[in-house]
């Protein structure tokens, strides 16, 4: 397929690359600050434009791969809506729910194909557990461990911030911000998935 790349982040570049080592083009690349435009432009050897709009308009991908910050994604989501292009959006998504349902409920209606990054909380099998724990099917759970290793700051590298950010990412990884592990031993599930890790208490 003939690809994308709207806005540069970490993770997006990480699912670009997939993309692109799987087989897939890379055809155009777009970030509105300069810096980033240009290590994509580097990255993948192809166009760089500072609107989404320019972008999917001069490029004409069969998809786009959409990334950068939450407050931006609604917009780069709406564009190729308008474009009737499909495309895969990466976490956050948005800022809040208000400002992502409209292009969602956009996307919906003109029958527009998307696909999210990450979105273990809305999978099918958190409903089954659900119903499984209401008839009392599952039985009962012995052990429950999760762990979410995130590694070091420099996995970061080479993405483009100041170094206040730097320090400030710095810092939160120093208290354990970012990245953190640990194990439960509970009872039933009951109280795994009620909230007894301290990560479960909205599933």
């Amino acid at each position: 397929m003939r690809l994308v790349v709207l806005s540069y982040s970490h993770h997006g570049r990480g699912m670009s690359r997939t993309a692109h080592n799987r087989g897939h083009e890379i055809i155009g690349v777009m970030d509105g600050a300069d810096e980033p435009r240009r290590q994509l432009e580097g990255d993948f050897e192809c166009p760089g434009f500072s609107t989404g709009g320019s972008c999917l308009d001069v490029s004409k991908p069969d998809a786009a791969l959409i990334s950068g910050k939450h407050i931006d994604i609604p917009y780069h989501i709406q564009a190729c809506v308008d474009r009737r292009i499909p495309y895969l959006v990466d976490k956050p998504f948005a800022d809040c729910a208000a400002r992502l349902r409209p292009v969602a409920e956009v996307s919906d209606k003109h029958g527009v194909f998307s696909g999210l990054t990450l979105p273990n909380r809305a999978s099918h099998i958190m409903g089954v557990a659900k119903e499984m724990i209401v008839n009392g099917s599952l039985g009962e759970l012995v052990l429950y461990t999760s762990r979410l290793s995130n590694g070091p700051p420099s996995r970061y590298d080479p993405t483009p911030f100041c170094l206040a950010e730097r320090s400030r990412h710095l810092g939160r990884w120093l208290l354990g911000g970012r990245g953190r592990s640990w194990n439960r031993y509970v009872p039933s599930v009951r109280r795994a998935i009620s909230g007894e890790c301290g990560r479960c208490s909205d599933v």
